[in-house]
């Protein structure tokens, strides 16, 4: 009876987070969006290693993959990985989500032309404005795209590899007047060359997982306790990296 109730203890310890037990690894995947997550950063982005921390702690290792937007959330809806390292419920509805937002994101206008200053939402449907595919800007910022992307001198989407170096490139030569992106991720790539203009409200981020992993609760659990006490390691890296 005793080795029958040490054997039965053994295999409940081993099991406790379903496929987050110790040993285990996550297979995540990520768009290319420095700082928070970076391929061509040494600890792969702020959120990358700020979750991968967390994860640590737990006896749980994160393999993070890069892909394009589009392509890793179609990817993790196929159950190919187990979750999006960064994303909202609007990106990925078939996702379950945790509860304690990652952190915080701020979409704003960015630009060369002086305009962008003192332009309201109001006036951009006289503009080109350029956004990456699959992409959530936040509730201002997507209302304004969803009622003016079927016009295409209003809305310019692209996919695919370096989308946002595209967008750059397509202000420089006035293929389009403007550009949304998260204010951290502009000033990352562009420094201080761009202009900024309106801005939009701050917006949650979460992790979303296919939820086909095993040990879904038990990890949505995980990280969302993990995530609600460890906000100033997340502000520390978060200062530590950004220029």
């Amino acid at each position: 009876m005793k080795i029958f109730i040490l054997s039965f203890l053994i295999l409940l310890s081993l099991n406790s987070f379903g496929t987050s037990k110790v040993g285990t690894t996550l297979r995540m995947v990520a768009a290319d969006w420095c700082p928070y997550t970076c391929p061509s950063m040494k600890n792969k982005g702020i959120v990358t290693q700020f979750l991968s921390e967390l994860a640590s702690k737990n006896g749980v290792k994160l393999d993070v993959t890069f892909l394009p937007w589009a392509r890793a959330v179609d990817k993790v809806s196929k159950n190919e990985f187990d979750g999006l390292l960064t994303a909202v419920p609007i990106e990925a509805p078939g996702l379950k989500f945790t509860s304690s937002p990652t952190a915080l994101y701020r979409s704003c206008l960015f630009g060369i032309k002086k305009e962008i200053i003192d332009i309201e939402l109001s006036k951009l449907n006289s503009k080109k404005l350029g956004i990456i595919e699959g992409y959530s800007y936040g509730r201002i910022f997507d209302n304004y795209i969803i009622q003016h992307r079927s016009n295409r001198g209003a809305v310019y989407t692209l996919s695919g590899n370096q989308a946002l170096n595209r967008l750059k490139k397509m202000v420089d030569t006035s293929k389009i007047d403007f550009f949304v992106e998260d204010e951290n991720v502009s000033k990352f790539h562009f420094k201080n060359t761009l202009l900024k203009g309106y801005c939009g409200e701050r917006n949650p981020f979460y992790i979303g997982f296919n939820p086909k992993v095993v040990g879904l609760k038990r990890l949505l659990k995980m990280f969302n306790d993990e995530i609600r006490v460890n906000r100033k390691l997340y502000r520390n890296i978060l200062t530590q990296n950004l220029p």
